[in-house]
């Protein structure tokens, strides 16, 4: 996949790159199930992007088990999406608290066999720019987002994701970042000293009270 620096605030922080190659993926059909994509491309609304372990599983070709996470620009975009999304027969809300929504969409995939993936909607915090939503994860690997005409990734994203390393990028909530370390490392991503003691001095900058995150990629 050919990519590109972004000029931005960030420059030289992310690249972009089509999502042409996503066509054809299990995460294509689910988007289009739900009606943001047409024959050859996604179309998500106007500051909505997907970001995490769903773009990341879709880029190595691995079975997507996760969750589907949506973020957003802003408190509009989000409740216009809300609209949308509970408009759907085949989705149906699971949880709802103060920082992100989980559904459950139903659907059948090209053999008609009826498959289910959970819909995540994260509203602890909105983003306006697609950049700024990748500064916020903690690792390397998690940083892949999209709106359906561009993929955007951190500088080192595609690099430690190929060689299946774990590096820090910013830790902001230790607990629920320790959590994922110890889930990657069960999914074969290798975390080597350097990572731990980078987790490590971060976090010693956060207040551990607010250390857990609702979110889990």
């Amino acid at each position: 996949m050919s990519s590109e620096f972004i000029s931005d605030s960030l420059v030289g922080l992310y690249h972009r790159s089509s999502t042409r190659p996503f066509v054809e993926t299990t995460f294509f059909y689910i988007m289009k199930q739900l009606g943001y994509a047409l024959e050859d491309r996604i179309e998500l609304p106007g500051g909505v992007w997907v970001a995490g372990g769903a773009i990341r599983r879709t880029l190595i070709n691995a079975y997507l088990d996760s969750d589907v996470d949506f973020f957003f620009r802003d408190s509009h975009t989000f409740e216009e999406f809300v609209r949308k999304l509970e408009s759907n027969p085949k989705i149906s809300l699971l949880i709802k608290n103060e920082k992100n929504s989980t559904y459950l969409f139903k659907y059948a995939d090209k053999a008609g066999l009826e498959k289910e993936i959970k819909i995540q909607l994260i509203f602890i915090q909105y983003y306006p720019t697609p950049e700024e939503l990748l500064d916020s994860f903690d690792f390397t690997i998690c940083q892949f987002a999209t709106d359906g005409k561009t993929v955007w990734m951190g500088k080192y994203s595609l690099w430690d994701l190929g060689r299946r390393r774990l590096a820090v990028h910013k830790i902001t909530y230790p607990v629920a970042s320790v959590r994922r370390m110890m889930k990657y490392g069960g999914q074969g991503f290798t975390i080597c000293s350097g990572c731990i003691k980078e987790l490590l001095l971060q976090s010693a900058d956060v207040n551990i009270e607010g250390g857990e995150s609702v979110y889990i990629d």
